[in-house]
């Protein structure tokens, strides 16, 4: 009697070893399949702050047409009017770089196929877009000041106090690192963070 039971405690134990690999497959299976999931939805949602840049750019360079339009039909001071075609056309060029900037940052993020490619590869891409990210980030900040100056200098604010100057770049100032900080803190660099830390989960999930 003993020696059956010491057998059959011996084969529900062999048993029970032999599942435990399969059970921990499919956990990891399971495991990688969020992470995944988890990655291409912070790829979606940085593809839709995209596609929106590229729609709000074309809509603004709509509006600059209609602008330059009525300001040459209906503004008769010469003065005022070219110093409206001048912003205008500061704008203008400024979403045409922009936009282009941004049409190539939506490409390469849609064709980075996280169920296709491998774990290094999506972790490369990603690792050139947070950089293209960081310079795009420098390139706002160095418009938003380049405008500051062309408006301050087109519509004579040098003219104005010393007082008023100090203000004027101040404002500027405090608005453009509020914007600016806000927007790739809130809508890039958040689901960056996250698509990140999925990676490097599913880098030790395949290196274990």
């Amino acid at each position: 009697m003993e020696l059956d039971e010491l057998k059959k405690s011996w084969k529900a134990l062999d048993q029970r070893l032999q599942q435990e690999p399969v059970a921990d497959e499919r956990k990891v299976e399971e495991l990688i399949r969020h992470y995944k999931a988890d990655t291409g939805t912070g790829l979606r949602k940085l593809l839709g702050v995209h596609r929106f840049n590229l729609w709000l750019g074309g809509s603004i360079a709509v509006l600059c047409l209609i602008g330059g339009i009525v300001g040459c039909l209906y503004i008769e001071e010469d003065t005022l009017r070219n110093k409206l075609m001048a912003t205008l056309t500061f704008v203008l060029i400024s979403i045409l770089f922009t936009g282009a900037w941004d049409y190539r940052t939506y490409l390469w993020i849609r064709n980075t196929r996280v169920d296709s490619m491998s774990v290094s590869q999506v972790s490369l891409r990603m690792t050139r877009l947070r950089k293209w990210i960081r310079n795009e980030v420098i390139g706002v900040a160095i418009w938003c000041l380049a405008y500051t100056l062309f408006d301050f200098f087109l519509y004579e604010g040098y003219l104005a106090s010393v007082t008023r100057q100090i203000a004027y770049f101040a404002l500027c100032l405090v608005l453009d690192v509020a914007i600016i900080g806000y927007f790739y803190r809130r809508f890039v660099y958040r689901h960056l963070n996250n698509i990140k830390a999925n990676i490097e989960e599913l880098k030790e999930i395949c290196c274990e």
